[in-house]
């Protein structure tokens, strides 16, 4: 009895080359998978692509694949997403450094009275200063994940 040969015939467990190929390129068609798309670029049988997505599990391939990606592609996201609260919390470090410099300069540390030399033109202008102060403090705290709605403080300045 002569053994019949069928063309991409494979041991019943063994995935060859071809099998492979022809999942790659299943995996590759995304939401337009079919069969006969596979069949064509193959040059094989639809049934026979249809044996092939059954016996070498390719559903579960592209559900282990499709998480590995989303997986890679979250950790890379939450890479990014610290590094750019970082940036951020090193420029509100920064500019909260120039804002305390420019209250200094309005207020003597020592004395707590109004300095000679205002670069501010009013107590206004010192208020919207300590603002903004406040502001950077709690988009950093914020960056940090802290909650920045526990207390509010006002500040009024009053200078006569």
């Amino acid at each position: 009895m002569k053994k019949r040969k069928t063309r991409g015939a494979c041991s019943k467990n063994k995935e060859t080359d071809k099998n492979r190929d022809a999942y790659e390129f299943y995996f590759s068609l995304g939401d337009k998978r079919t069969f006969e798309a596979v069949a064509k670029h193959t040059g094989m049988a639809v049934q026979t692509v249809y044996t092939w997505k059954k016996r070498f599990n390719w559903d579960k391939r592209i559900k282990e694949r499709n998480d590995l990606i989303a997986k890679r592609v979250e950790a890379k996201l939450n890479t990014q997403i610290v590094n750019s609260k970082a940036d951020y919390r090193q420029n509100v470090k920064e500019n909260l450094e120039i804002m305390k410099a420019m209250i200094l300069t309005v207020i003597d540390p020592i004395t707590k009275k109004l300095n000679v030399n205002v670069k501010a033109k009013n107590a206004t202008d010192v208020s919207v200063l300590a603002n903004a102060i406040e502001k950077l403090i709690k988009l950093d705290l914020l960056l940090m994940g802290e909650d920045t709605e526990k207390e509010t403080v006002n500040i009024n300045i009053n200078v006569d």
